[in-house]
């Protein structure tokens, strides 16, 4: 290895380090050993393993120089210096290498957090709000239970009371489910106040939440009373419907998605 041809100007980090790391193995046979390497640059062998698997980078040149000095001190001692080997010693080189490797990491860096900082933007720009995100269930306007004046009573309660799904509840889970599949469809609750038409869809919502769908209107707006769901609402509805269409909302992306 000490005699190939992997000279020239322009050698990058990730070349010398497996050109170090073969020459040592066999021309040296593996000498100086990793433990007083590694005591000389003032890192444990485990560092300084991974420094010549190219697993971790060096935080600092000036710590890694002193491996190459050491190694470079032992290929003297033991035999005449070729010409490749000196060149490939060089502490300049390794310094170049060293800097241009920093520059490219550097940059690498900054395209993961550009792509992040886009990936935030396009978020921000889809129509809605994620499910995942909407957790409050008065946020869209579930009647709040009745509350105990006794506050001790009223910390042991949970949020919502305990849900009893009832017959309709199964037609609108059908609905959902539909909508998940791809397939276009629109329900409508009517009954009288209280009868618990809200309370239903917020249950309705939960496969909808796990599979990472955009809720169709903004929280805090009353659907009943604007056509801010994401499909125009049909006029002159009745008193005491609300509207659920998950199907409106963008087909779910990522890991969960279904086809």
């Amino acid at each position: 290895m000490a005699g190939e041809g992997v000279g020239g100007s322009q050698v990058g980090f990730a070349v010398l380090i497996a050109w170090l790391r073969e020459f040592r193995r066999g021309a040296l046979k593996g000498e100086p050993s990793d433990r007083a390497l590694a005591m000389a640059a003032k890192v444990s062998p485990t560092t300084f393993g991974k420094w010549l698997s190219g697993q971790r980078f060096p935080q600092q040149i000036d710590d890694l120089l002193v491996v190459v000095r050491m190694i470079h001190a032992y290929a003297v001692r033991t035999g005449p210096v070729e010409s490749v080997m000196a060149e490939m010693l060089a502490e300049q080189r390794w310094r170049e290498a060293y800097t241009a490797e920093t520059a490219r990491r550097a940059a690498a860096v900054g395209e993961v957090v550009q792509a992040a900082q886009a990936q935030q933007v396009l978020e921000r720009l889809r129509p809605g709000r994620p499910l995942e995100q909407v957790r409050d269930p008065f946020a869209l306007e579930v009647h709040r239970p009745i509350q105990l004046d006794t506050p001790h009573a009223q910390a042991e309660l949970p949020v919502l009371p305990p849900y009893v799904p009832r017959e309709h509840d199964q037609r609108l889970a059908a609905v959902v489910e539909a909508a998940l599949d791809g397939h276009s469809a629109m329900a409508v609750l009517v009954a009288g106040s209280s009868a618990g038409k809200t309370r239903c869809l917020w249950e309705a919502l939960e496969p909808l939440r796990q599979e990472g769908v955009m809720l169709g209107w903004e929280t805090g707006v009353r659907p009943h009373r604007s056509a801010s769901v994401s499909t125009s609402a049909p006029s002159g509805r009745a008193s005491g419907s609300r509207p659920a269409c998950p199907s409106t909302a963008p087909r779910p992306t990522g890991p969960g998605s279904r086809p």
